[in-house]
Order: C-alpha cells, then sequence, then structure tokens
C-alpha cells in the first residue's frame, strides 16, 4: 500500500497541485507563495520517512546517512511550517545559491563544449548561464523585483515538474506502448537535489542478494548497474552499462588530466568481467550494487548494440601502467581481464561530473528503447536515472525484467 501511494497517489496529487499553482504564482494571486511553501513543508520530510519505512517493513536497518537525511529533511519541513516569514527569505537564499550553482556548471558546460565546437550544445548552455545570472542579479540585488522573480521562477518550476509527475502516473496506468512513448518523451526527472542520494536510500529499501552469476545472456539482454556507498563520491551513485558477461564504465580516471578540484578530466572508459569486477567493488570499495536486468525488442536491441559501436569509434586504446596503486585505475587494473581507452572525439571526450557523465551517456545510448530519454535539468544525477527505472519496474514495463541489491551478506 505504501509503495502504491509514493508509485502513483502522491505523484498525482503533487502534479496536479504544481500545475494548479503555478498560474496562480504567475497572476500574483496573494497565499499562492504561502501555498507553495506549506507544501513544500508537508512533502519534504515525506519521501525520505517512506523510505525509512519501507526498509523497516522488508527487514533491513536503514543506513546511517539515511536516516540523518531523513532527519534534515524533516527539520527543514517543520522550519517551513513554522516560520512562514522566514521561509520566504529562506526560498530567496536557496534559489540564489542553487543559481550560482547552476550558473557555474552551465558557464564550464558552454567553456567545454566551444572547445569541442560543439555549437548546437554550446549556444543553450550561455543562454542558461546568462538568463541564470540576470536571474540571480535580480534576486540579491534588486529588492523591488525580488518578489516577483521568485514567483515567476517558482511558478516555471512547478509547471515543469507537475507536467512531469502527471504524465509519468499516466505512463505508469496506460499500457498502450504507443501512449506510454508518447509521455515517456516529455519524461522530467527528479529535481537533482531531490535526487541526489537516493541510490543510497533505494540501496536501504530493497531486499538484498549475494551476487551471483550473470543473470543476462542473449543479445537482447542488458543490466543497468547502480553502485553507491555510504562514504564520500559513492552517496551519490554510479551509473553503469553491462551486457555480453561484462560492465561498460565511463568516468575521469585518468589523474594526470583532472582539474576543476576533479570535476572535469579526459573521458575514459574501461570495459570489466561482471562478477569479478562488482565482487571487487563489493569486497573491496564496500559498494552496494543496485540491478535492474532488461530485456528488450530485437528491434530495439540491435538500435542499441548499434549506438554502442557507435560510441566505440570515438575510443583509443588508453595505457594505465604508469597510474599509482593510489588511484581507482592503478588498483583496478591488477583485477585481470580489464580493458581501458580514452574518448577520443565527440560529446564524451571531456568528462564533467555535473553533466557530461555516466548518466548522461547512458541516457543517450537508451534514447530509442522502451526505456526512454529523461529531461534532466540542471544537475545529471544517478538518482534521477535510477527513480526512472524504478518507477518503470514498478509499473510492469516488460523492458524491466528484474531488479536486485547485491551486497555482502
Amino acid at each position: 500500500m505504501m509503495t502504491l501511494l509514493y508509485l502513483l497517489l502522491l505523484p498525482m496529487l503533487s502534479g496536479i497541485g504544481m500545475l494548479g499553482l503555478g498560474p496562480a504564482l504567475m497572476a500574483g494571486r496573494a497565499g499562492a507563495a504561502h501555498v507553495v511553501l506549506l507544501l513544500s513543508g508537508l512533502l519534504l520530510p515525506l519521501r525520505g520517512l517512506m523510505y525509512l519505512l519501507l526498509a523497516r517493513r522488508r527487514g533491513n536497518r536503514p543506513g546511517r546517512m539515511s536516516v540523518l537525511l531523513a532527519a534534515v529533511e524533516l527539520l527543514l519541513g517543520a522550519g517551513l511550517l513554522l516560520l512562514p516569514q522566514l521561509s520566504v527569505r529562506l526560498f530567496a537564499v536557496v534559489v540564489a545559491v542553487y543559481l550560482t550553482l547552476l550558473v557555474t556548471v552551465e558557464a564550464v558546460n558552454a567553456i567545454l563544449y566551444g572547445r569541442m565546437r560543439r555549437w548546437g550544445a554550446f549556444f543553450p548552455a550561455m543562454a542558461a548561464a546568462a538568463g541564470g545570472t540576470g536571474l540571480f542579479v535580480l534576486i540579491v540585488f534588486v529588492p523591488a523585483l525580488r518578489d516577483a522573480a521568485l514567483r515567476y521562477t517558482a511558478a516555471l518550476l512547478l509547471t515543469v515538474f507537475g507536467t512531469g509527475l502527471v504524465c509519468d502516473v499516466l505512463a505508469l496506468t496506460i499500457r498502450s506502448r504507443r501512449v506510454r512513448r508518447v509521455l515517456g518523451s516529455i519524461r522530467v526527472a527528479l529535481p537533482d537535489l531531490m535526487s541526489l542520494f537516493l541510490p543510497q536510500r533505494t540501496a536501504d529499501v530493497l531486499p538484498r542478494a549475494p551476487l551471483g552469476p550473470v543473470p543476462q545472456q542473449g543479445t537482447e539482454e542488458f543490466e543497468l548497474l547502480f553502485q553507491t556507498s555510504a562514504h564520500g563520491i559513492g552517496l551519490v551513485g554510479h551509473c553503469e552499462l553491462c551486457f555480453d558477461g561484462r560492465t561498460l564504465t565511463y568516468g575521469a580516471y585518468d589523474p594526470a588530466h583532472q582539474r576543476l578540484l576533479r570535476t572535469v578530466g579526459a573521458g575514459i572508459v574501461f570495459s570489466a568481467p561482471r562478477e569479478p569486477y562488482l565482487r571487487w567493488c563489493i569486497g573491496t570499495h564496500h559498494r552496494r550494487v543496485i540491478s535492474y536486468s532488461l530485456r528488450l525488442p530485437p528491434a530495439q536491441a540491435a538500435q542499441l548494440r548499434a549506438e554502442l559501436e557507435r560510441f566505440r569509434q570515438t575510443l583509443s586504446p588508453w595505457q594505465p601502467e604508469a597510474l599509482p596503486e593510489d588511484c581507482f585505475a592503478g588498483r583496478l587494473r591488477r583485477l585481470g581481464g580489464v580493458r581501458f581507452w580514452r574518448v577520443q572525439r565527440g560529446p564524451y571526450a571531456t568528462y564533467f561530473i555535473p553533466t557530461i557523465n555516466c548518466v548522461s551517456l547512458t541516457n543517450e545510448l537508451l534514447e530509442k528503447t522502451d526505456i526512454g530519454r529523461t529531461v534532466m535539468l540542471g544537475l545529471k544525477t544517478p538518482g534521477a536515472y535510477l527513480d526512472l527505472l524504478e518507477r518503470e519496474y514498478l509499473a510492469g514495463n516488460p523492458a524491466v525484467t528484474a531488479r536486485r541489491v547485491y551486497d555482502r551478506i
């Protein structure tokens, strides 16, 4: 019952409420902003509490990080409900801080796309950076326009995410493949701040199993893996595609080319034998692995393999022999059977943690399958993509055939 509430009722009510509040905010209706804050105060802690309750009901012990996040969300929700006057100012501060992050990310995107001469991506990134900067100036330095800027920003976000939530629920309840594909084409992922730590929470909730042999062998079967750990960057998670008994992983694994606090680096791809590699990750690095098995129609499987082959054409062999043992690739090379490449051209030649990452690559490769492409505003987080797979699995999408959590048990 709780899963059904999370899957259908809560997203539908949230989406309808967002769609109704968006125009009210744009029209300057009195009280609309306070209704937004009230709903935020009610809904913000609900997701975390539901994950904790689901974990307990399924006999799992929630991790300390999940408990801490739920407590922080509960305190923030109480603050929004009990301090309405402070809430408006706090909302302005949160928006300003988030805009600073977003403008920085889009500015770096524009620089990277410009260097790669990807003008189709360069100009939207520049426009987003300029628009975010203008909105930041209005909110921080022009008090007379601050309220209007916040109203319109909130209204736009409410309309976008409200439409996405309603389309998600309709796609889950309507069985027609044609309708699902249309609705999936306008699917909007969770806001990045809500999905940031979702892999860790999901691993807390789901039943855990020991790692077994590769669950897929046919040319039409694939596996999406989400790794998560309780510390460091592993909290956010990492996405990998597995097929033919091997994992395909994309990241910035060359320390010689990392810059901007290790957020930017040369795009490196490695392929490793699935079971030894996952055992190494689980045993040595204390990772938990959330696995979604995919079985695609023959035409879609052939299309995905063609996309993978086109991606391979951009790669050239890379040898990490000179890397020190204290870096990830330096340790991984000792596993055996691991092959490394560097992306020489194309959009993934340069890796950028917030946007040009493992999630954006996976999202692009699976765009023309029944999984579809997800619109991710702002940061491209593994949690946002995991949420998509979880919804598709619970809704009975035939393309998502199984779900497991591999852990040391």
